[in-house]
């Protein structure tokens, strides 16, 4: 899977730092997601199909499955603010992969602690990457609850931090663009706004 090869994982630091000057490569490996999520979302559901869950099995998948989602949180974010001609597609989008990764977490909480290790991870990318109050607060909710688990790691914290990488990596080079586009928003607020199908990975 093109999301989960070290190669690409290992470039998350400099895509943060960088977006700007690794947009294409960026692009491609948001791309790839599409698939490779519905692959793995597909495996999950086989498996609590069967009945008899392999608990083992069943939380690694939770944990790679978990893995991919944080992955296209963070590169959404990055992608969506040079994006400004497909912005609300790209934030829709985000509002699925947010949601995913909440019903994940959820899910995920019956292996507690270890078989659900990665679920704290996943929901401070999920946290950092919306900006919707119920979403948020969802967050919020389980990273208290799995804080019990890992009391070394403030996850409310790290959260802010991803945050404010992501912002001061990305947001913040585009701001006069979203400005004009979000004022363009507001004059065709009574014109419906439809999703573009290419960005769409989940």
């Amino acid at each position: 899977m093109e999301s989960l090869k070290l190669r690409n994982m290992a470039k998350i630091s400099e895509f943060i730092s960088n977006p700007q000057g690794n947009l294409v490569e960026m692009q491609f490996i948001y791309g790839s997601m599409a698939p490779e999520l519905a692959k793995i979302r597909a495996f999950l559901a086989k498996i609590v199909e069967a009945g008899d869950i392999d608990r083992t099995v069943h939380s690694r998948y939770q944990t790679v499955y978990g893995i991919q989602l944080s992955f296209a949180m963070i590169l959404n974010v990055l992608l969506r603010s040079f994006s400004i001609d497909n912005f609300m597609g790209m934030l829709e989008e985000c509002t699925l992969l947010v949601n995913e990764t909440i019903a994940l977490a959820e899910d995920a909480s019956q292996y507690r602690p270890l078989g659900s290790s990665g679920a704290p991870t996943t929901l401070v990318c999920a946290w950092a990457a919306t900006s919707d109050i119920a979403q948020r607060k969802r967050a919020e909710q389980l990273m208290d609850e799995y804080q019990a688990d890992f009391e070394i790691a403030n996850w409310k914290e790290i959260a802010r931090w991803i945050e404010k990488k992501l912002n001061d990596g990305c947001l913040s080079q585009c701001l006069p663009e979203l400005s004009m586009f979000t004022t363009e928003l507001e004059l065709q607020a009574e014109d419906p706004i439809t999703t573009p199908q290419e960005c769409n990975v989940m």
